[in-house]
């Protein structure tokens, strides 16, 4: 019987590959290099590959592209912002290139996903890791985790109560949010806000997910995202305002600070790879400014 891994991963296996073929972000390559036969095959059917290159002719949506690059720095950004020693947990990392680029330089880090694609991305970081002569890092943790169980984050507490409780954690997603109602986003919030509350009471909650807004692209992407919808069965849902976001998360005891980006767009390799206008690229970046979330 299918799990929710094979709605989801094609998403992650799309995302992959845009960020392989159109930036220089630190192991995309490797990574989409690395998919098995059976996760390379998981998003066939799904988006036609000649739909995706056409799309990629078109200015008003070829810029879009550069979201996936945008938010990943956007992301590392505000992690910064807790300072030089820190430590990350990573909901629904997919098909992330962070833990590969993070794990050595920081305390520790935790991705974690649905069993079947966090056993995909445990395995591909260790032939990445292989080719380079190494072993994987002992502070990098790969663990099965949904966030809407509070029961799933507490395996992470076994790991974080292993280390300093003055390392501030990062609890991080990019991605993840769209995908939730509006109850399971509810849900993931308090048991953010309890795990950290509980353990890691200096740490933060960051994401660029609180950044997107409803927009109209046009019949292709409208058709895109329908097919994305009918695949992962799952409706896209976003915050009308950033003043929605502010009450939604005031509401479950949390502070919200967004982070400048502009600098980050003005800098992303997808401009020339893809040879976009920067200034576009720059008007966009508002849509993955990520929010540095606190407890009150």
């Amino acid at each position: 019987m299918k799990t929710d891994h094979y709605k989801i991963s094609p998403t992650a296996v799309l995302c992959a590959r845009g960020r392989a073929n159109c930036t220089n972000m630190p192991y995309t390559k490797e990574i989409y290099a690395q998919l098995n036969e059976d996760l390379e095959q998981s998003d066939k059917g799904m988006i036609p590959q000649w739909l995706v290159s056409s799309c990629l002719h078109i200015p008003s949506i070829k810029v879009k592209a550069s979201i996936l690059e945008g938010r990943y720095y956007s992301t590392n950004i505000a992690i910064r912002k807790l300072g030089p020693n820190v430590a990350v947990l990573e909901l629904a990392s997919g098909l992330s290139s962070r833990g590969l680029e993070m794990a050595e330089s920081i305390s520790y880090y935790i991705e974690s996903d649905l069993e079947e694609m966090i056993g995909h991305k445990r395995e591909i970081t260790r032939n990445i890791r292989k080719s380079e002569g190494k072993e994987v890092s002992k502070n990098h943790y790969f663990k099965t985790i949904n966030p809407i169980y509070e029961s799933d984050l507490e395996k992470v507490a076994q790991i974080t109560q292993g280390y300093s409780p003055e390392i501030p954690l990062a609890i991080i997603h990019e991605g993840l949010f769209m995908y939730l109602s509006e109850t399971e986003r509810k849900t993931a919030r308090d048991n953010i806000r309890n795990f950290l509350a509980k353990y890691n009471p200096k740490g933060a909650w960051i994401t660029p997910d609180f950044s997107s807004r409803p927009e109209s692209f046009g019949i292709v992407i409208n058709f895109l995202k329908g097919r994305i919808a009918k695949k992962t069965e799952r409706h896209f849902n976003g915050f009308i305002s950033d003043e929605d976001v502010r009450e939604f998360l005031a509401n479950g005891g949390l502070n919200i600070e967004f982070i400048p980006n502009e600098d980050i767009a003005r800098n992303l390799s997808c401009i020339d790879i893809l040879k976009l206008d920067a200034k576009k690229v720059v008007e966009h970046a508002k849509n993955y400014r990520s929010a540095f979330i606190t407890l009150k």
